[in-house]
């Protein structure tokens, strides 16, 4: 009841729109519950409830992505793409999200403020840095990962992740690794292991201390004091692995009840005699970008086809697009899957997808 709601803080910096709608998912079932919420994320909640409240990071989705970035670049063999992404995990990016939120005025004006909490809630994702709003605040802090457990939740708690038999989350192996596949995920985690301690978490301290230079306790402290861990992940879709008994499995949590679709969809999905193909490559890799034989291999397999095909695709226009080709930039997915006609989804995988 609201009589017994706790008053809690949410983290929720990440600029990526696919990462917001977990954490917001957490908050606002919290809020639904009777809890007071608020939540610092550069996104707001529609139609929130009203005991929720949003801090917004204005100007931070601009001052994170000033343009377009094409994934499709970034393409090569599970070593190449592993080192790629490490330039992009612990290069510019966290530093920069760092000092945006932490030197954002709603968030020095918040820090500055009176206000008490009972619980913090921060994304576990290049954030180190600002666990430090739960010891300012006084209050037990619970982290959240959107795409299940890595080193980034895993030494928060003490959960062990044998290399032998648990792939490192930037490879595409499964548990079942060939020796030469172990011998590669063993060296990339060490490797990652390195840089993760000598280069990407002394930056994260210095932010820490920047940003909370009053700190009662110390960042090292602060990153082994996790109370919980909710990983974006379900077992029915992983391989196993050791967890912490502090660390939950919640996959699936932002799934909502379908609402009314728009009327042109409707429309388009209940004519469908021969059933629909529901084509999405999720918010980050934009099918936009599709090499030209690629799209033109995918345009080629459509056109024989007797459904039809609903694609989200960013541009107004798709050159040699069949007549059974519907294309939007954004979508209901949530509500487009529910409709029985659907038969068929096409993915790029990632955990808010499937």
């Amino acid at each position: 009841s609201y009589a017994t709601g706790a008053r809690i803080l949410g983290i929720l910096p990440m600029g990526a729109k696919s990462h917001n709608i977990i954490g917001a998912a957490f908050m606002k079932a919290l809020a639904e519950a009777g809890h007071e919420v608020t939540v610092v994320s550069p996104y707001t909640l529609k139609s929130p409830p009203k005991n929720y409240r949003d801090i917004e990071l204005t100007g931070m989705l601009e001052a994170m992505n000033p343009e377009e970035r094409n994934l499709f670049k970034y393409k090569g063999s599970a070593v190449g793409s592993f080192f790629i992404m490490m330039f992009v995990l612990y290069g510019k990016l966290p530093d920069l999200l760092s000092k945006l939120v932490l030197q954002h005025p709603n968030v020095v004006e918040l820090l500055n403020s009176n206000e008490k909490f009972d619980l913090v809630i921060v994304e576990s994702f290049l954030t180190e840095s600002l666990f430090g709003f739960a010891q300012h605040f006084d209050a037990p802090l619970i982290t959240y990962s959107t795409f299940g457990n890595s080193m980034w939740t895993n030494d928060l708690v003490g959960t062990p992740a044998p290399p032998s038999h648990v792939a490192h989350y930037l490879l595409s192996f499964s548990d079942r690794m060939t020796f030469w596949e172990r011998l590669v995920n063993t060296a990339v985690t060490i490797v990652d292991r390195v840089v993760f301690e000598w280069y990407y978490l002394p930056k994260q301290k210095r932010f820490y201390e920047a940003g909370f230079p009053n700190a009662k306790i110390s960042f090292e402290d602060h990153t082994n004091n996790v109370s919980l861990v909710f990983l974006n992940q379900h077992f029915s879709v992983s391989s196993p692995r050791p967890y912490a008994p502090n660390m939950i499995e919640v996959g699936g949590i932002q799934v909502e009840k379908p609402k009314a679709l728009p009327k042109d969809l409707q429309k388009y999905l209940d004519e469908a005699e021969h059933g629909v193909i529901y084509f999405c490559m999720g918010s980050n890799l934009k099918s936009k970008f599709f090499p030209e034989d690629k799209r033109n291999a995918f345009l080629k397999v459509f056109s024989t086809l007797k459904e039809r095909v609903l694609w989200k695709f960013e541009d107004e226009s798709l050159p040699n697009k069949p007549s059974n080709v519907k294309i939007q930039a954004w979508m209901p997915q949530n509500d487009i899957l529910a409709h029985p006609n659907v038969k068929l989804f096409i993915t790029h995988g990632g955990l808010l997808g499937t």
